[in-house]
């Protein structure tokens, strides 16, 4: 049995559409995927339909295309019109698939089949990365697309996962949106999510985001929780849990900035007097008369990560140009100016800012950063609204918000606004505000 079988045209494309969400080629120009080629037949889909729902302008919707003029304000400063218009069309695309989920999921039984064509591919995604980890790990070779084998710091060649997407990190927050579905889609209606296979989809997940081995796992066990936090106010053992596994997040999330800020060489100590020091004051310590005081010397060498590196060069970028910052899609002329200056390696003079906020600020400035906030404010508001009404359906805006908060949490290390997923949680959210067709 296959749990929500597409029936129409329609759901075949979506579910499609879905499924290849985290299937990455490079084939494509301007960063499209193959995803992108199945949503134009969505869209084409939805115009003919002949129960083509309509939506109403909700005060969200309002904060998206607020988003988006908050990019075409920072053209005023770009280097490159060409360029800038490039990543604003993007942007735009993105905001098509949040117009797209917002339609779909205004019939609200659709809501729990499109949470299931998001779950089932992440498993099996999921599944085929740990089969190939366990084939590196026995025989020394890899497999598919599947892993990324690179130095880390401190532990050397590593082999993580990485699915089919550009990098582990990626991979991670991907999953980071499929965990709280496959944790509360049996709770939702019955579509083969209660059997013992299916529960085993939660772990096969966690396994593989462990293998991943990124800064994202903060915001991974971040979503789990927070997906969960409900249930598990039932019993004592169980808020005990919930409470342990929140500080658990909380020491991840400052390890892992700790880790990709700095990398840390050599620790020394030594141990001395201070002749300088005179006698205490108190008669609680003891020290002869000239003897000074005991005196230990910790001594940390280290070198900046490139994640704090390009951290730097987006703060400098806004510092510059603080109102409506250097230009969409211009953070790679920032990170070409570091190198020349010396500020950042070779390697990284073209890459991203991978910290959205700090991104945001250096593209787009105060105005930018504002829309940002705004938009994530309002899709809070959204849940919130959404949690309170229709209890029936209360399990998919619970997963879904879940989702959200940990990639959130990821957005400090990471450039979260340009995935595909984040876009389609948006849109269902939004969607279910409107009453069932």
């Amino acid at each position: 049995m296959i749990p929500c079988k597409p029936s129409t045209v329609m759901e075949w494309l979506v579910a499609g559409y879905l499924i290849l969400i985290p299937i990455g080629s490079g084939w494509l120009p301007a960063n499209m995927e193959w995803a992108d080629v199945v949503l134009v037949g969505v869209c084409v889909a939805l115009v003919v339909s002949p129960r083509r729902p309509g939506l109403t302008l909700r005060p969200l919707d309002v904060l998206v295309l607020v988003y988006l003029a908050g990019s075409l304000l920072s053209f005023r400063r770009s280097p490159d019109l060409l360029h800038s218009g490039v990543e604003f069309a993007k942007q735009g695309a993105l905001a098509v698939v949040y117009l797209v989920f917002s339609v779909l999921a205004r019939r609200r039984e659709r809501v729990a089949n499109i949470a299931c064509w998001f779950a089932w591919p992440a498993v099996a995604l999921a599944t085929v990365s740990l089969v190939a980890l366990g084939i590196y790990l026995m025989a020394g070779r890899e497999v598919g697309p599947f892993l990324s084998v690179a130095p880390i710091p401190g532990a050397g060649h590593v082999a993580r996962i990485k699915g089919m997407l550009l990098s582990p990190g990626f991979f991670c927050n991907y999953l980071t949106m499929a965990l709280p579905l496959l944790l509360l889609l049996p709770r939702g209606p019955a579509h083969a999510h209660a059997t013992g296979w299916w529960r085993a989809g939660p772990w096969v997940v966690v396994l593989a985001a462990l293998g991943t081995m990124t800064a994202s796992l903060a915001g991974f066990l971040a979503a789990g929780l927070a997906a969960v936090w409900r249930q598990w106010a039932s019993s004592r053992r169980l808020r005990l849990a919930r409470a342990g596994l929140a500080m658990m997040a909380g020491i991840v999330l400052v390890a892992v900035n700790l880790m990709v800020a700095v990398t840390v060489r050599d620790v020394s100590w030594s141990a001395d007097r201070n002749p300088r020091l005179p006698a205490p004051r108190h008669v609680y310590a003891s020290q002869e008369e000239g003897a000074g005081a005991e005196r230990l010397t910790v001594q940390v060498s280290y070198n900046p990560i490139s994640y704090f590196l390009l951290k730097q060069a987006a703060a400098r970028a806004f510092q510059r140009e603080p109102l409506t910052g250097v230009g969409l899609g211009a953070f790679h002329e920032e990170t070409e100016r570091a190198y020349r200056d010396g500020r950042l390696h070779e390697p990284y003079r073209r890459a991203d800012p991978h910290a959205e906020l700090l991104g945001r600020l250096a593209e787009t400035g105060l105005v930018g950063a504002a829309t940002l906030l705004l938009l994530w404010a309002g899709v809070a508001r959204c849940g919130c609204v959404l949690l309170r009404g229709d209890s029936a359906s209360a399990w998919a805006s619970r997963a879904i918000l879940a989702g959200l908060f940990g990639v959130l949490v990821n957005s400090l290390n990471a450039d979260v606004m340009n995935f595909r997923f984040v876009w389609v949680g948006v849109g269902l959210l939004r969607g279910q505000l409107e009453r069932p067709a």
